[in-house]
């Protein structure tokens, strides 16, 4: 998962997953770091994370986001 964050002290602390019959929904967690100054502008995070195995199919990925608007795709998997 990768994205951008509005300030620099928010920080991306975990990847949530829940697998359905054919839905994948994506919570990512952040927090606030309170150590740091908050300064606004575009902040870029990525992580790599195992869901563990898939079947083979088609499936709804649900990505969560913090303004409320989830993404959403359709993903394949062979």
């Amino acid at each position: 998962i990768s994205g951008e964050l509005p300030v620099s002290c928010m920080k991306l602390k975990d990847v949530l997953f829940d697998k359905q019959a054919d839905v994948i929904v994506v919570q990512p967690i952040v927090e606030m770091d309170k150590s740091i100054p908050c300064v606004e502008g575009k902040f870029s995070f990525e992580k790599t994370s195992d869901i563990g195995a898939l079947n083979s199919g088609t499936y709804l990925l649900h990505v969560r986001s913090m303004n409320g608007k989830s993404v959403n795709s359709v993903v394949r998997v062979p």
